[in-house]
């Protein structure tokens, strides 16, 4: 029962972690992500800890293309949606 406790605290942590780097994102990154997250939570498993390497992965891409300065539609085109398919 504690290493379940522990497991939901760490996970917990971690999601926080992943969710500081999305807020120092500019905000059309942050509205994108959010918008691809909430999505993606739609074909999640469990507890959804799935999407995660998922949403990293987003993350690393979005923190290129910010310090690129280039606007979040160049990396995801204009449909958004398919590109959040294309994720999951």
């Amino acid at each position: 029962m504690l290493e379940m406790f522990k497991k939901m605290i760490g996970d917990k942590k971690e999601y926080r972690m992943m969710m500081a780097r999305v807020e120092v994102l500019p905000e059309d990154y942050q509205f994108v992500f959010k918008k691809i997250q909430n999505y993606m939570w739609n074909f999640s498993a469990g507890n959804g800890m799935d999407m995660l390497h998922i949403q990293y992965e987003l993350i690393e891409l979005f923190e290129a293309g910010a310090a690129e300065g280039r606007q979040v539609l160049e990396i995801t085109g204009d449909d958004v949606a398919s590109f959040a398919d294309e994720l999951v």
